[in-house]
């Protein structure tokens, strides 16, 4: 009887333990989602200007050296927008 109350309170404990993990899990997936959203919001600002600026070059707003220096200054957040692609379609 002691035994069986023993493992009973040592399986509380655990259950206990496990549900505590679930809830920070939850919590960092919140958080990681969050994150993602933001990065997917920023890519696709990022592809709206970079066509905005390619559509100025075309027209003749914008010489194709300032296009250039735009594609370099945005360069990060098109790395970021192909990796933020990839876990979007996972």
């Amino acid at each position: 009887m002691q035994q069986q109350h023993q493992e009973v309170a040592a399986i509380t404990l655990q259950i206990q333990g496990l549900r505590q993990r679930a809830s920070q899990l939850k919590d960092e997936l919140r958080s990681a989602d969050g994150a993602l959203k933001q990065t997917l919001r920023q890519a696709a600002l990022t592809r709206s200007m970079m066509e905005r600026y390619h559509r100025l070059v075309r027209q003749k707003y914008v010489s194709e050296l300032e296009y250039q220096q735009k594609q370099i200054e945005l360069a990060p957040r098109k790395v970021m927008s192909k990796t933020s692609g990839r876990y979007n379609s996972a």
